[in-house]
């Protein structure tokens, strides 16, 4: 095998290995369903007494999508629309505002469900965000106590599913290092 050939079979390696690095961070993942069922609503964004869930997270992340069946209650004068839920990085520098009520200004239990995965705004991770921050809120507190609970929607629970595009993983540098490494060299005269 000479030089030439060799070069060969190594850059045909590298471009058969790219797709295969780049096909798995470009298809879209799933968290398991996230039953939140019995959570509150306590006050306005960012109260201390809201209920927060914090997931590990890998940076570089992205979601894109969401997808839920929930039953809201809501108590006294609380609106239905006013049921919130914040789903952020750790840095509060991307975030999206669910609601699945949206529209419903009036008191009272309904369920809503989507039809399959509902493109969001994305809500992007930076290198150093390790974390997705769930809280659940409303958008104006008018009672004492929670102003809604997620209560129990289909089958008696309430669960929303998170989309996500995975980062890009070592893989990718893996698949251009035969290339950059092997890379050819042009003689000047």
């Amino acid at each position: 095998m000479n030089i030439s050939s060799f070069h060969r079979r190594i850059a045909a390696g590298a471009i058969a290995i790219f797709p295969l690095a780049f096909g798995t961070s470009a298809s879209a993942q799933s968290l398991p369903p996230l039953n939140i069922t019995g959570t509150p609503s306590m006050g306005s964004l960012g109260d201390p007494a809201n209920a927060q869930i914090i997931i590990p997270w890998t940076p570089g992340q992205t979601i894109t999508g969401l997808q839920w069946n929930v039953t809201l209650t809501t108590a006294g004068s609380s609106w239905l629309s006013e049921v919130s839920l914040m789903i952020r990085n750790p840095t509060n520098t991307s975030s999206y505002i669910f609601q699945p009520g949206a529209g419903d200004n009036f008191s009272g239990t309904m369920s809503y469900a989507s039809t399959g995965i509902q493109p969001i705004t994305p809500v992007t991770f930076g290198a150093s965000d390790t974390a997705l921050v769930l809280e659940f809120f409303d958008t104006f507190d008018d009672v004492a106590g929670a102003d809604a609970i997620w209560a129990g929607g289909f089958r008696g629970e309430s669960f929303i599913t998170i989309h996500y595009i995975p980062a890009p993983g070592a893989c990718v540098l893996m698949a251009l290092l035969p290339a950059a490494l092997f890379r050819r060299r042009v003689i000047r005269q």
